[in-house]
């Protein structure tokens, strides 16, 4: 995974702490199809091999929102959201989708497929 911005993921106490969110990408999945790129520009850079990678592996909270839809959005279930806030939409206001980060589920349930 290459990031352009990656934080210390240590407490001030050296103690490894969990971020808040990561994003990653599966890279071995990805085909291509850029959505991720399209709803999240500032986290998300196609490769000249059209491969999605992660340009924040740590955003801020104001940018969550579209990291979670970049997860809903991706076909193939490559974009990868973990830590505490990966699932946890009350910090931000949004409406919970039902599904997990990444499954990728709600979108295809509104266009029917």
């Amino acid at each position: 995974m290459t990031n352009e911005k990656v934080h210390d993921m240590h407490d001030k106490d050296g103690i490894q702490a969990t971020p808040a969110l990561l994003v990653e990408t599966a890279e071995d999945r990805c085909v291509g199809a850029g959505q991720c790129e399209l709803v999240a520009p500032e986290l998300f850079a196609q490769d000249d091999d059209g491969v999605s990678r992660v340009r924040i592996a740590e955003p801020e909270p104001e940018l969550w929102p579209a990291a979670r839809e970049a997860a809903d959005l991706c076909p193939v279930q490559a974009v990868l959201l973990t830590g505490t806030a990966a699932t946890d939409t009350a910090a931000t206001g949004e409406a919970a989708t039902g599904t997990a980060a990444g499954a990728g589920g709600a979108e295809r349930e509104r266009r029917g497929g």
